[in-house]
């Protein structure tokens, strides 16, 4: 009965190995950019690539001293089997008593460890 269980255990193992990524690439860039607008540190530095690192500061800071109110119509789709991502949607921030609204784009993902990374914007 135990060789059948430890059978079982590593053949769902190895399912889960092979099986790719657990997240989408579209929902690795909407995590992103919920942790951006957040100045979520953590969660920007496990989803930002390794050719940003060393961009990690200020990619925390983009939206430090401003009050984000909202992020609205947040929606991204890996374009086909590229690295690009199209996001639709914008950040909702108030500068003061000032409203902006900062359309979301384009970026760029890479697959590192098995997981989604976001990369920057996609020019």
């Amino acid at each position: 009965m135990k060789k059948l269980l430890l059978l079982l255990l590593s053949f769902l193992f190895l399912a889960s190995c092979a099986s790719g990524p657990t997240e989408t690439a579209g929902t690795a860039v909407e995590r992103y950019l919920r942790a951006k607008a957040a100045s979520d540190a953590e969660t920007i530095q496990q989803l930002l690539c390794a050719d940003m690192e060393s961009n990690l500061e200020r990619e925390i800071q983009t939206f430090a001293g401003v009050q984000i109110e909202s992020i609205e119509g947040l929606s991204c789709q890996q374009v086909g089997q590229t690295e690009t991502v199209a996001c639709t949607g914008e950040i909702v921030a108030l500068y003061g008593t000032e409203q902006n609204r900062f359309p979301v784009t384009s970026y760029r993902v890479v697959q590192e460890d098995g997981e989604w990374k976001w990369c920057g914007e996609s020019y």
